[in-house]
């Protein structure tokens, strides 16, 4: 029975239709299944996106609308059928509402959160620990710590291998600064490969043991050299006493024996290697010692230059891998003391990293059976439906794994979604092969696959050249790689790896379905190379060519809020965003059209001129010393306030600058308020400081104060107001935040494509279709390999930095391995960029001189467009240009109006910190706004809280310091309330011998809800008071009165009396009940 549904779903194929479906399905089959099911996505955009879907259908169904899946779950000609869906639909629905809290649509993360809590006492945490999800913040804190500590003797060996780092990188020409690769590399103890052996490389944390081991290493090198040197001398010795030199041999046949004797260790060339097998290649033919020479090979020379050929290769690749791992040894033992570090942290402040939850549960999971687990976390589930499944990781599936066999053994129904086409995340540890070849091996009996070929996303032109484009590009990549290996001297009979690209690419042909026949014929690409390879150059041609693009979309009636800017890297975006941010400004932009954009860079609350202002104010304050940050001040205060003075030349020419006080460029007045503010609170000194200078005047930058200050707000109430503590956030964390906007802002989007992922774009344009399809050189890629071999393997894994270099190395597997793996990620990257686009696709990239050897995604597109024939091919003198589609297809009936109304935040409510409570007084409860109904609403709040007449004091005043009234209104208040309390049954309602029920709702048999002012009950007595503040008496005050003591009285209380107080008068009317 296969109930393992394995979707294989391509880009724009419908999945979250299908996910969709098969819930509904589960529910309409056992109407309480949402209680023992769970759908799991792995952003939190995501869950709610699909709770949200799932609850739509129900509703839509329920609720008499149009539905796509009324045919799917019934005869859509039978009224009957549909009648009862939508019957059964309501019923759900109104089931899930009522109880929402077991509807189980969770991120990967939650759930095993969840699971890990209610271990809590196994793992040995306490029940209130903190979840860390902020990973390179805890790993820069550790590394500075580190750095304070390394004077310490316990932190010898560290300060050398840190000292080992920095000599590597002077010798290689880079900066002997190593604390941000020290960070970057730290990243890798979160990484899955990292943390299945870390338990077991807690022995590199011994010194002494890592220290032996390299030393291990290094022996190794040295015997290599004695043998190779002593072999290569001996031959250089009979060559000599034979009256010969290696000048005298063939050219660049034994010249390698003279390094070797020098311990000069390398590979040896080709042409030394076929000595081997060819006698004859000693020497030329004209060679005027060729008799003696062929005399020397004949009586011995040839025996021993095999020998060392043999010997050589033999242990070469001992030599080579011992060399890569002391290379990186220091690392290793970096990366091993942050681990033991953060470790020590998290225990001592009982804390649990987000990236360690998937191991700690592994070992939860692997220990316990299902049904234990189901029972600590309170739940039992049936059913598992996986989205997004390309993107799991290896830990991630082996915690799943054992529970979705429990359910698959229990006869239950399981679906998951993925496209190994869009796996773009395995930096983060995501395994695509799990979704691609694990999954048949684990459950062969259950898996049952199914593919997604109808593409609704995008129009018939760009499915069909992405259709061809990604089977030529896989196919030219597959047997680049293929002609690699065989270089290699690898098998390539029986490797996988030799048709593995193909096989992930095999289901990329998509349909253009049918029900779209209204977008047939429709779709275009617009490809455009250069031969500028010159960065600056090829960056202003593809700048240009995408504005004019931009307009081209414009002028055929589309809006900018079709229209998105793909990058491979966000220092792409922030070029991008930079430049159409200065173009929109530029007086010679072309009138008409608009250039606006969302943009992470563009919306970064730290580019804000007025917020880098009051930050390097509020730097100053605590380090006055800092030139940099003083220059910064001058040269701030100088552009935002005062552009047409020099006062930073002025400045820069004090004899005594050194010992001078920024503050000597600011008005008498703006020193004296900013020296003042020195010691008031963090969000009231940056107020003063808005005030001060009248920031909430750059109109502009409204949007980015308000945001800064909201930043503050937060960090107050989670961290406090220190301002010490803030300035290194910032610094840290803050500076990165950004606006919030809505998605549907007219404004062109620029997203980097791993964001993008998920979403669609009317255009997508691609203006640096560029990088290369393996990993970049002086990247720092790092393998973890595990070694096989003495004396490499008394480390169960090493790290090795990814380079050509490993192909002479044992590791020559994970050098290959790894290849094949980056050429997927950087197709893959391609796959997901161009299948965003539902209308149209730009893209501009360059190509090499020798574009057939396929090095970049520009080299592959190229390849590609010269091998298709294309008409609407363009040629100029130094670019090529090659369409898809016709562009007139694609024109709008009639043009749009180019929406680019901006609402424009205009208002920034600033004043001294002093005036805070005036400036409160526009709250919307301000009680001057509507006297009657805010007066009686007070005065309701008031006594809601009051318990006896000493507490009038207290209440009124805690409204002043709100800012809700002012000192005459609360005069005004007091004075009221102690009428009150003159009155006879009211001191005996406050005496404190009655049980009060301030505002409590009485809930009838037939649903109803009454809300009375206040209930006192003692014994069998019941009060009901009802306060009008403000109004004259009316006759429905009595009725609903009567309404509150006709229900007391059902609830069996026999002595019942009412009470009316009417504020205007200070009288109370009196009702009772028989």
């Amino acid at each position: 029975m296969n109930n393992l549904l394995v979707y294989q779903a391509s880009a724009g194929s419908g999945k979250t239709f299908k996910l969709t479906e098969n819930y509904l399905r589960l529910l309409f089959s056992e109407p309480d299944a949402y209680k023992r099911t769970l759908a799991v996505t792995f952003t939190n955009k995501a869950t709610e996106e699909m709770k949200t879907r799932i609850l739509l259908e129900l509703h839509k169904l329920a609720d008499n609308q149009e539905s796509d899946y009324i045919p799917i779950f019934c005869d859509r000609n039978n009224p009957f059928d549909v009648l009862a869906l939508r019957k059964k639909a309501k019923e759900i629905l109104q089931t899930i509402l009522h109880d929402y809290s077991r509807f189980k649509v969770s991120t990967i993360d939650r759930f095993f959160q969840q699971i890990i809590r209610s271990f809590i006492r196994e793992i040995g945490l306490n029940n209130n620990y903190i979840l860390e999800v902020d990973n390179k913040k805890i790993l820069i804190e550790t590394v500075e710590t580190m750095m304070f500590q390394l004077e310490d003797k316990k932190h010898k060996k560290l300060l050398e291998w840190l000292i080992s780092l920095a000599e590597q990188r002077i010798e290689s020409g880079q900066n002997w600064s190593f604390k941000n690769e020290i960070v970057t590399l730290g990243t890798e103890i979160f990484k899955e490969h990292y943390l299945r052996f870390s338990s077991e490389l807690e022995k590199v944390t011994e010194k002494e043991f890592l220290h032996d081991y390299i030393t291990s290493l290094k022996n190794l090198k040295k015997t290599v050299k004695q043998t190779l040197q002593q072999k290569a001398t001996h031959i250089l010795d009979i060559i000599a006493n034979n009256g010969l030199s290696t000048a005298d041999f063939k050219r660049y046949t034994l010249d390698a024996l003279e390094h070797f004797a020098k311990n000069d260790i390398r590979e040896l060339t080709a042409t030394f290697l076929k000595l081997e097998s060819d006698t004859t290649a000693y020497c030329t033919k004209n060679s005027p010692n060729k008799d003696r020479i062929n005399s020397l090979v004949s009586n011995g020379l040839h025996e021993l230059i095999t020998d060392f050929i043999r010997t050589h290769q033999s242990i070469i690749l001992q030599y080579n891998t011992a060399e890569v791992i002391i290379k990186y040894s220091n690392i290793l033992g970096i990366i091993t003391d942050i681990h033991t570090c953060i470790k020590e942290n998290n225990n001592e402040n009982n804390a649990l990293l987000l990236s360690d939850s998937s191991n700690l549960l592994h070992s939860i999971i692997n220990d316990s059976d299902t049904p234990f687990i189901y029972e600590k976390i309170g739940t039992y589930i049936d059913h598992y439906l996986l989205d997004e499944f390309q993107d799991t990781s290896r830990l991630q599936w082996e915690n799943f794994k054992p529970l979705i066999s429990n359910s698959l053994a229990n006869g239950n129904t399981n679906l998951i979604v993925g496209d190994v086409k869009q796996s773009i995340y395995r930096w983060r540890s995501s395994d695509w092969k799990i979704l691609a070849q694990q999954l048949d091996k684990e459950f062969p009996q259950y898996v049952q696959h199914e593919s997604l070929l109808d593409n609704w996303r995008s129009d018939e032109e760009i499915i069909s050249f992405n259709n061809k484009l990604f089977l030529f590009a896989t196919q030219q990549l597959q047997a680049k790689y293929v002609d690699d290996i065989a270089k290699a001297g690898i098998d390539t009979t029986n490797n996988s790896l030799t048709h593995l690209l193909t096989e992930s690419y095999a289901q990329v042909q998509q349909n253009f379905p049918k029900k779209k026949e209204y977008r047939k014929n429709k779709g275009y690409i617009e490809i455009q190379f250069t031969d500028r390879n010159n960065k600056e150059e090829f960056e202003a041609y593809t700048l240009l060519q995408m504005v004019k693009n931009i307009e081209k979309i414009q002028e055929s009636g589309y809006s900018l809020r079709d229209i998105a800017i793909l990058t491979r890297t966000k220092a792409e975006g922030k070029v991008v965003a930079e430049y159409l941010l200065e173009y929109k400004n530029n007086p010679l932009a072309n009138t008409g059209f608009a250039y606006d954009i969302i943009s992470e860079e563009s919306l970064c609350i730290a580019n804000s001129k007025i917020v880098q202002f009051i930050i390097a104010i509020l730097l100053y304050q605590l380090e006055p010393s800092d030139k940099i940050n003083r220059l910064k001040i001058v040269y701030l205060y100088n552009n935002l306030f005062h552009p047409t003075k020099s006062i930073v030349d002025e400045y820069l020419s004090k004899k005594d600058i050194e010992n001078s006080s920024v503050y000597d460029i600011f008005s008498d007045d703006e020193k004296t308020s900013i020296i003042s503010s020195i010691h008031l609170p963090l969000y009231e000194m940056t107020e003063k400081l808005i005030e001060l200078f009248t920031l909430n005047q750059f109109y502009e930058d409204i949007v980015y104060l308000q945001a800064f200050q909201d930043l503050i707000l937060d960090f107050i109430t989670q961290k406090g107001s220190d301002l010490r503590s803030f300035l290194a956030w910032w610094e840290e964390t803050g500076k990165e935040k950004t606006v919030s906007t809505s998605d549907t802002q007219n404004a062109i989007r620029i997203i980097t494509i791993h964001k993008a992922k998920g979403l669609d774009f009317g255009f997508v344009l691609l203006p640096f279709a560029t990088w290369n399809v393996d990993h970049i050189a002086h990247n720092s890629t790092i393998l973890w390999c595990k070694p096989t071999e003495a004396p490499f393997d008394m480390l169960p894994i090493v790290p090795i930095s990814y380079s050509s270099n490993l192909e002479r190395t044992l590791f020559q597997n994970n050098y290959f391995e790894e290849k094949m793996y980056a050429y997927i990620d950087n197709i893959n990257t391609l796959y997901v960029a161009l299948t965003r686009a539902k209308f149209g696709i730009f893209a501009t990239g360059s190509h090499s001189k020798k574009p057939e050897e396929n090095k970049t995604i520009g080299d592959l597109l190229y390849t590609f467009c010269n091998s298709s024939i294309q008409k609407g091919k363009e040629n100029t003198t130094e670019e090529e240009k090659y369409c898809f589609g016709r562009w007139e297809e694609m024109l709008l009936p009639s043009k749009k109006q180019i929406d680019n109304q901006q609402y424009q935040v205009s208002t920034y409510f600033s004043a001294d910190p002093s005036s805070k409570i005036s400036l409160r007084l526009h709250a919307s409860d301000f009680i001057g706004i509507s006297p009657a109904k805010d007066y009686g609403k007070l005065m309701h709040q008031i006594l809601e809280h009051i318990t006896c007449k000493n507490d009038i004091h207290i209440s009124v005043l805690k409204l002043r310091m709100e800012g809700k009234i002012t000192d005459k209104e609360s005069e005004d208040i007091r004075s009221q309330l102690e009428l009150f309390f003159t009155l006879t049954e009211v001191k005996e309602w406050f005496s404190g011998i009655y049980k009060s029920y301030n505002e409590r709702s009485i809930l009838t048999a037939d649903g109803k809800k009454y809300r009375p002012d206040k209930i006192l009950t003692h014994a069998n007595k019941a009060i009901v008071i009802d306060y009008k503040f403000g109004e004259q008496v009316v006759y429905s005050h009595e009725k609903q009165l009567m309404t509150y003591m006709q229900l007391l009285k059902e609830m069996h209380f026999t002595d019942i009396n009412g009470y009316i107080y009417y504020g205007q008068t200070n009288t109370l009317q009196s009702y009772s009940i028989t």
